[in-house]
């Protein structure tokens, strides 16, 4: 009876696959102005994986970029979303970041936006969030996001991001650009 219960407890335990995990690294992001930035990222998400390593989930924690290229007082941005696109207003010169979830839950509790993004402006000194720009539409992502995998560089070039996720086929469009589409897998949810 024991062993059974013990091998019911191991079995239960490596079922729930699930965790916090962090990672942190550098990385050059070019903006659509032609101007190139370094900045800091770090980022923290649950992940969880179904018995057999079938389906996998993930659900953002935390993300930060810090600007290293810019003025040493400009604060981090801090918000639980994957940061997609950062880039300067053409008409105001403030930086901005447009970031999504992979969560339905993440959205449904922030709002719910349709398209599924939410975009921060600098501005007076920290980080405000403000309505999408429809101008934002059709961005490409400059943003490293493919940070799930184990044994990422301490710095992403801009060689590397074409590598990892520009050019990989199997990474949904809505990551891999801006897009007016709603969230589909998320629009049956209810209060």
């Amino acid at each position: 009876m024991r062993v059974a219960a013990l091998l019911v407890a191991t079995l239960v335990s490596r079922c729930a696959n699930a965790g916090r995990v962090e990672r942190e690294w550098t990385e050059d992001v070019a903006l659509s102005d032609g101007t190139q930035l370094k900045v800091k990222r770090r980022v923290a998400f649950i992940e969880s994986r179904a018995p057999g390593g079938g389906a996998y989930s993930l659900s953002e924690a935390e993300s930060t970029i810090e600007l290293l290229d810019e003025d040493a007082s400009r604060p981090i941005w801090k918000f639980p979303w994957k940061a997609l696109v950062l880039y300067r207003d053409t008409q105001n010169g403030k930086l901005m970041i447009i970031g999504t979830t992979s969560s339905c839950d993440v959205w449904w509790r922030n709002g719910r936006p349709v398209p599924k993004y939410w975009q921060f402006q600098l501005s007076d000194g920290h980080w405000q969030q403000v309505p999408l720009s429809p101008m934002a539409i059709g961005m490409r992502s400059n943003l490293f996001f493919k940070y799930e995998e184990d044994g990422l560089p301490a710095h992403i070039t801009l060689a590397e991001k074409q590598r990892r996720q520009i050019s990989n086929p199997r990474i949904a469009k809505q990551y891999q650009e801006i897009v007016s589409d709603p969230p589909k897998s998320c629009m049956n949810m209810r209060d």
